[in-house]
């Protein structure tokens, strides 16, 4: 509810859906385990999130029922979904042709994503989205694999890279007409009560589409946020950093695209 209202007024949201909703199933054997109940898919459509991305490694926390039953519970609500390695097709409203591939770290195949915005092109993608999970957790760091992988993305047709997994912000780079966001870190995150670090972003970018023709980053904004209301605990509400921590925030990320640009 402190964030809503940014994504109310646009014309598409992407998130990271980081886990399966179902109210049935088996954990898997790992160390961390994340499972909404099927009702949470209330808080897309309430948060007016249009879109996720189920292209990372806990989706098939409760194995082949949860990742079903999470499927089935899109579908029911109307959120459209990105799978691994898959592609998804957005119309929006204006009459704009998002199209999005998503790929996770276990096999990050540099051939099957150029297939993947290939495809996208050929069904009339007027702008793409590249999803990636991948990176080391908790580094602010993107690896060289990283690296390559998103120039090769935008070097193949991808309009933005949006990255997630280390749960930390990565460096976010201009590359060519592209835009390559490293690792957005956390947003509304259930699976820790009391993350060390709880900056966060919420990335905006606004295209101007004339014909047929769709001018590229027309108007990108980075709004500097925490994944809690409160510094001590995980109140798991997001909120809009202000003064200092929005100085502080915006610095931050500042100084890491300067280290990628310093390095190219």
């Amino acid at each position: 509810r402190n964030v809503a209202v940014y994504f109310q007024n646009d014309n598409a949201t992407l998130a990271n859906l980081e886990g399966p909703l179902t109210d049935s199933g088996n954990p898997a054997d790992k160390t961390h385990t994340f499972r909404g109940p099927t009702a949470y898919s209330q808080i897309l459509t309430e948060g007016s999130v249009d879109i996720v991305t189920l292209a990372n490694n806990h989706t098939l926390d409760y194995g082949q029922t949860g990742y079903d039953s999470t499927v089935k519970t899109l579908k029911e609500a109307n959120v459209p979904f990105v799978e691994r390695d898959g592609t998804c097709l957005l119309t929006l409203n204006t009459g704009l042709k998002v199209g999005l591939y998503g790929m996770v770290y276990y096999d990050l195949n540099r051939q099957a994503m150029e297939a993947g915005i290939s495809d996208l092109q050929s069904q009339g993608a007027d702008l793409i989205v590249v999803a990636p999970h991948w990176g080391v957790e908790g580094s602010y760091r993107p690896t060289q694999e990283q690296m390559d992988l998103a120039h090769a993305a935008i070097d193949a047709g991808a309009d933005i890279v949006w990255g997630s997994h280390p749960h930390v912000l990565q460096p976010i780079e201009e590359y060519k007409d592209g835009l390559i966001l490293y690792s957005m870190g956390n947003f509304c995150f259930g699976g820790n009560t009391n993350p060390d670090d709880k900056d966060c972003l919420i990335f905006q970018q606004t295209f101007t589409v004339t014909g047929d023709t769709v001018a590229k980053n027309d108007d990108v904004d980075f709004i500097a946020a925490s994944v809690s209301t409160e510094t001590d605990r995980n109140t798991y509400q997001p909120m809009l950093a202000e003064g200092d921590e929005k100085a502080r925030i915006e610095a931050k990320v500042q100084e890491a695209a300067d280290r990628i640009a310093a390095a190219a």
